[in-house]
């Protein structure tokens, strides 16, 4: 006795074009809950809280060992800090103290988003009432990213 065969072997076109049709919404909506764009973003944020609390701590021990005195290129005036010390420094806070001995910091900071000529990207200044605030102004996602102590 011969039996018939009830289904062809393999898929049909149409069941191919169901198939892909509902992976491709699966993935759409995989990628729109993970939001990669806004897990980097929110990740270069992190970097940048943890970046200028390391600027802000350096500079507290630098006054620490002078005195209390902190460097003498910090100013009222909220600039730009420099990513290296002397003339190429010219309207940027020069912070070479802090790292030229590596004593304070290795190296100074650079904001994740960019390249500065010799700007880092963040900025410093010190209070009317002598506290040191140090800002990250290129944060996103509408973050202020700032430190006073």
């Amino acid at each position: 006795m011969q039996r018939k065969r009830l289904w062809n072997q393999g898929f049909t076109v149409l069941e191919m074009i169901l198939i892909i049709a509902g992976i491709s919404v699966l993935i759409g909506i995989v990628v729109f809950i993970i939001n990669p764009g806004k897990q980097v973003s929110e990740s270069r944020n992190s970097e940048r809280q943890e970046e200028i609390n390391d600027i802000i701590l350096a500079v507290y021990k630098y006054a620490l060992e002078h005195e209390g005195r902190f460097p003498e290129n910090i100013s009222s005036e909220l600039r730009e800090i420099c990513d290296i010390s002397g003339e190429e420094c010219r309207n940027l806070v020069d912070l070479g103290v802090l790292f030229s001995e590596k004593k304070y910091l290795e190296k100074i900071p650079v904001d994740p988003k960019g390249f500065f000529e010799h700007g880092v990207g963040y900025k410093i200044r010190i209070t009317d009432d002598g506290k040191i605030t140090v800002t990250a102004p290129l944060a996103e996602n509408g973050e202020t990213i700032e430190i006073t102590r």
